[in-house]
């Protein structure tokens, strides 16, 4: 019975969806368990594990969204030189568990890559980042209707935090903020050095969380605004005029946009 379990779990272990994506961009790391066939000595075991957990790591990466239109699959691997690319990065993933089962003589080993770390390396190949960056930029926004609200007080702010817990925004690579159909925060304009130190967003489900996200970063005076929709792009929200002009006037001082200091709530 436990061999077929384990035979189970190998066959539909690799199936990847949107909410597996936003699981490894809330808890900021990709992650995923590998098990080999039974009767094996540890030794062959725990090799075989670690490849089936290398090819499971590797769909969840194929499936992470650039935007919420495109994944990393259809919209930057195009050839089986950049995949291979790819899978030397997954290649480097830490184990953070390993488990050998005398009985059954079966192995199961959980590899797991910083979500941010990912990008980071990956954007060090010309190939892959301009792949990437071109993928995000012909994905094209249809916008929809802005409620318009009270205009925030004039003071000057150090951090983002956009709240989209009243949208069906789905976290991606490239989440952006616009306003009156016009783009407030385009991620492809982040410094390489930004992106190493902290990513292009992050993202959480609470508040507080996400101010004290921001205060890693030497945030203080971190300003709340409310998303009001998405565009098409689930990835891409909408915020009223008023906010998005606190926003810029604030930028101007503090430049907070182009350091990433930005965190998005989910619902």
């Amino acid at each position: 019975m436990r061999n077929i379990l384990i035979a189970v779990i190998f066959i539909l272990g690799i199936n990847v969806s949107a909410d597996s994506f936003q699981e490894s961009a809330l808890k900021g790391y990709f992650e995923a368990e590998g098990y080999s066939a039974p009767g094996q000595n540890r030794f062959a075991a725990m090799i075989a594990a670690k490849v089936d957990a290398q090819r499971r790591l590797l769909e969840i990466i194929k499936g992470a969204q650039v935007t919420s239109a495109t994944t990393i699959e259809n919209g930057v691997l195009k050839s089986d030189v950049m995949i291979s690319k790819v899978k030397g990065i997954v290649q480097g993933a830490r184990m953070t568990a390993r488990k050998y089962d005398m009985r059954s003589g079966t192995a199961m080993i959980r590899l797991a890559i910083g979500y941010k770390d990912f990008l980071n390396k990956a954007l060090k190949d010309k190939d892959f980042k301009d792949a990437f960056y071109q993928t995000a930029k012909t994905t094209t926004p249809v916008f929809q209707a802005v409620k318009e609200e009270v205009v925030s007080a004039e003071v000057v702010y150090d951090g983002l935090i956009v709240d989209a817990t009243a949208t069906e925004m789905e976290p991606a690579y490239i989440n952006r903020v616009y306003s009156d159909n016009k783009v407030v925060y385009d991620p492809t304009k982040v410094p390489q050095q930004v992106i190493v130190e902290r990513g292009l967003a992050s993202y959480t489900i609470d508040i507080n969380k996400a101010k004290a996200i921001l205060d890693t970063y030497g945030v203080k005076n971190p300003l709340i605004v409310k998303a009001t929709a998405t565009t098409k792009l689930k990835s891409d929200v909408v915020i009223n005029s008023a906010d998005a002009t606190v926003v810029m006037n604030s930028n101007d001082k503090s430049g907070f946009l182009e350091s990433a200091k930005i965190v998005f709530v989910l619902k």
